[in-house]
């Protein structure tokens, strides 16, 4: 689910959330959602930005 270039392709065709649910099974319906079509941005980048950045929502 968190391969680099996997997670691209299927967050560009929008397909993230359905492909997890149908072929992870394990997972359950309220620990994958469309959140997860973006990544946390490490406080770091945001401590370093000007004008301040923010967070990605849910992060």
């Amino acid at each position: 689910m968190g391969e680099y270039n996997r997670w691209f392709d299927l967050k560009r065709t929008g397909k993230l959330v359905e492909r997890v649910k149908k072929y992870n099974p394990w997972v359950k319906g309220q620990s994958i959602s469309a959140i997860h079509n973006l990544r946390p941005i490490p406080q770091g980048e945001i401590d370093l930005s000007y004008p301040k950045m923010t967070q990605n929502p849910g992060y």
